[in-house]
């Protein structure tokens, strides 16, 4: 997703992220505050609530990017984010566990919960400022197996089966997964 935002300097962060009513903007801001939530999370190993935090104005973010930002400074901005995120999952214990409202997960869960935030914000964002690359299919395999196991794969592919899990594309043969779904953050064997 940076990457690709890193050709784009100029975009209008300010468009509606794809399907999203957030702007791109609100988007991308919703990723770096989900990586710091979740390093904080998975570092906690409180499996019975979330870490005892309040955030910005007492609410649930903890961090907001300045709006002025722009796109460079977007990217400057959640590339340490996801490091962080990154290191909390490497010195967590493989058997560490925190809670998630999608299920009390281990470190490799909220590995994953950062990719596919990073992945579907990245695919909304990047549609909303026109025009979408595919998504890293192994990367795709690996949140699939891990937050939706219980989804049958579809035979346009990984990405179209995450697409269509998360509401925001129509698959033939299947109905429109509503605005409500969710992922399986819980410990299981993939």
């Amino acid at each position: 997703m940076t990457d690709e935002l890193k050709g784009r300097p100029e975009a209008d962060l300010h468009r509606q992220a794809g399907p999203l009513t957030w702007t791109c903007f609100e988007t991308l801001d919703h990723v770096g505050d989900c990586f710091m939530g979740y390093a904080l999370q998975v570092t906690s190993r409180s499996p019975d609530r979330y870490l005892a935090l309040e955030g910005i104005d007492r609410g649930v973010d903890f961090i907001h990017f300045p709006v002025e930002l722009g796109v460079a400074g977007v990217v400057k901005a959640l590339q340490p984010l996801s490091e962080l995120l990154a290191a909390a999952v490497l010195i967590a214990p493989p058997d560490a566990r925190a809670f998630h409202n999608y299920g009390v997960s281990d470190p490799a869960g909220f590995a994953a919960m950062g990719a596919v935030e990073a992945l579907l914000h990245g695919h909304d964002v990047l549609s909303g400022l026109g025009g979408v690359p595919a998504l890293p299919s192994d990367a795709v395999e690996v949140v699939l197996e891990r937050l939706f196991p219980a989804v049958e794969r579809h035979a346009d592919g990984p990405e179209a089966t995450l697409l269509w899990a998360t509401g925001r594309i129509e698959l033939s043969g299947r109905g429109r997964v509503d605005s409500e779904w969710t992922w399986d953050g819980t410990v299981h064997s993939c």
